[in-house]
């Protein structure tokens, strides 16, 4: 048996993942999903847990569309393991998201504020106005949907395009006791109010058998566009034809969404690491940097930004 053949067979999670979106078969294709509460222009960048490269597709997301003209928001939204600010080499930790969705939900929220939170990154003309992340993961039940609402009403005034970088986990059930709360109620509030939400896989096969075991839940919780991104694609994992077996299995299971693949350009990648940049600020003419340029550009075609 081949690996995709095990990924196909094995998981008994994967085939409850396929029940529930056959039960919401309603939604249909992607493209004939409703745009998002926050507007068409709100992006959520979501991952099965793995480490299979979100942070790093969020950011160079916002580095493609902020090339191409475009006033981005890159807002690190997770809740979990907040990293854009360590990736971009930013030395302290600013309030971020809570401090601006405080600020914005009490009416607060002037100019002044908003040079002091948001934090320009990006060479030359490409900057990306960067939020940061919660400073200490115990404040994670003060960020709430009314505040996040009037953040992003802030934001959004002031940029054509918003992303948001979500946490993985999406258990709704998991309350937190002291403050009768839900642990996720940030990804799942992003998930249901943004117009588009761009999913992360690595080609491994495990990571696409946990994506499938997830994916039913994601439906649910985003009614929007979906666009499934294949991260650091090389055969070397499922050999010559391994773009045509993910795309078989993916589609298979999770039906026509579009797909895009990310090719692994590990000295590339290496290199972004080490500089904290986006690889498509440090080589804007490489595979990697082209191939999430097409993500950005379906974006831009779906939210007119």
């Amino acid at each position: 048996m081949s690996r995709v053949e095990a990924i196909e067979d094995a998981p008994e999670r994967a085939s409850a993942a396929v029940s529930l979106l056959r039960a919401s078969a309603a939604l249909g294709k992607s493209a004939e999903s409703p745009a998002g509460k926050l507007g068409d222009a709100a992006v959520a960048v979501w991952s099965p847990v793995g480490s299979p490269g979100k942070s790093s597709i969020a950011l160079a997301l916002a580095a493609c569309l902020a090339a191409s003209s475009r006033s981005v928001a890159l807002v690190d939204a997770d809740t979990h393991a907040p990293a854009l600010d360590i990736m971009l080499g930013l030395q302290q930790r600013t309030a971020g998201l809570l401090a601006v969705a405080r600020l914005a939900r009490q009416d607060r929220y002037s100019h002044v504020e908003h040079e002091r939170l948001v934090t320009p990154v990006g060479p030359g003309k490409s900057k990306v106005q960067f939020v940061a992340g919660l400073a200490s993961l115990a404040r994670w039940s003060e960020l709430e949907p009314i505040g996040l609402k009037a953040a992003f009403e802030q934001l959004s005034s002031r940029s054509e395009v918003q992303i948001f970088d979500l946490a993985s986990p999406l258990d709704s059930a998991l309350i937190e006791p002291e403050f009768a709360t839900q642990r996720n109620t940030t990804t799942l509030y992003l998930l249901s109010e943004c117009a588009t939400t761009v999913v992360v896989t690595s080609p491994e096969p495990v990571a696409i058998a946990r994506l499938i075991a997830d994916f039913g839940e994601v439906r649910l919780q985003a009614p929007g566009r979906i666009l499934i991104v294949v991260n650091r694609f090389r055969t070397s994992t499922l050999g010559t034809n391994a773009k045509r077996q993910i795309t078989d299995v993916l589609r298979q299971h999770l039906g026509e969404f579009e797909i895009f693949f990310v090719p692994d350009e590990p000295a590339l990648f290496d290199a972004a690491i080490a500089k904290a940049t986006s690889v498509a600020w440090l080589r804007p003419r490489s595979s990697a940097t082209r191939a999430v340029r097409n993500i950005a550009d379906a974006i831009a075609r779906t939210s007119h930004a």
